[in-house]
C-alpha cells in the first residue's frame, strides 16, 4: 500500500450507532421518529 496516499486518512467506517438519527422509524417522512436514542436500536 503506498503511504504517500494513505497516511492520516481514516479508513474505518464510523460506528453503526452514530448514524441511528438518520434513519427512520417510521414511513421515512421529514419530522417522523427516528432510531437516535431507541432502547431497542442495536
Amino acid at each position: 500500500m503506498n503511504k504517500a496516499i494513505t497516511e492520516g486518512l481514516a479508513l474505518m467506517p464510523p460506528a453503526f450507532s452514530e448514524g441511528l438519527d438518520l434513519w427512520s422509524r417510521e414511513d421515512g417522512e421529514p419530522g417522523q421518529g427516528s432510531w437516535a436514542a431507541q432502547p431497542n436500536a442495536a
